[in-house]
């Protein structure tokens, strides 16, 4: 098998705060990259649901985070 390196950048606290999750479940930081290539290859696609909102849902969002939320009854 011929090993390949992956370089990322992501923010310091998603990689401290990610860590700490993969410790938990027993993995270290380089287990759980390998766990989510395979999975990708298997499924022949990301191993999540990654879907692309509709105009309601992006107004809907965009409300929230405006803090106009409605209440329902």
């Amino acid at each position: 098998m011929v090993n390949a390196t992956v370089n990322i950048r992501l923010e310091a606290e998603d990689k401290k705060e990610a860590e700490k999750i993969f410790a938990t479940l027993g993995l270290t930081t380089s287990e759980a990259i390998r766990l989510f290539y395979r999975q990708t290859i298997l499924r022949r696609g990301l191993p999540f649901s990654v879907d692309i909102p509709n105009d309601v849902t992006v107004a809907a969002m965009e409300a929230a985070r405006r803090g106009e939320l409605e209440t329902g009854s």
